[in-house]
């Protein structure tokens, strides 16, 4: 998932899999980078890379996606919920103005939900959703 959030909701093209041992593993594996903006010059194979924020599981990184969505979706309203048995969270992405962003009507406007058991996934469920990808 942390994939599809940098490449659909993030904007990053040149992600690559690379045998790492900085992302906190015990024993280097391969997993998905980015390119490190703050070396362009270099040639691609020569450039750096950095690890691909934990959107889905840390709630500063999901919070980068929604910065994201205000940024580039056209959305303005993002209503995050937890749910009243403790047991999930709900997020919906809106338009201000409609029911679900003043409160009324909760559903009838939806335009996108992401429901799951902890915030930095409901959030990315949303954001996937709200470009075009189904989850």
């Amino acid at each position: 998932m942390d994939y599809l959030i940098a490449e659909k909701v993030m904007g990053y093209s040149d992600i690559r899999k690379v045998r790492c041992e900085r992302c906190g593993v015990s024993e280097p594996e391969y997993h998905y980078h980015l390119p490190n903006p703050v070396d362009p010059h270099n040639e691609p194979e020569l450039r750096p890379t950095l690890c691909i924020p934990k959107y889905s599981t840390e709630i500063s990184a999901a919070w980068e996606v929604m910065n994201q969505m205000y940024q580039s979706t056209g959305f303005q309203e993002i209503t995050i919920r937890r749910f009243s048995e403790g047991d999930g969270w709900e997020v919906i992405v809106g338009r201000v103005g409609s029911p679900v962003a003043v409160g009324s009507s909760p559903g009838s406007e939806v335009e996108w939900e992401g429901v799951a058991t902890c915030a930095p996934l409901a959030i990315c469920r949303a954001a996937l959703k709200a470009v075009g990808v189904e989850v």
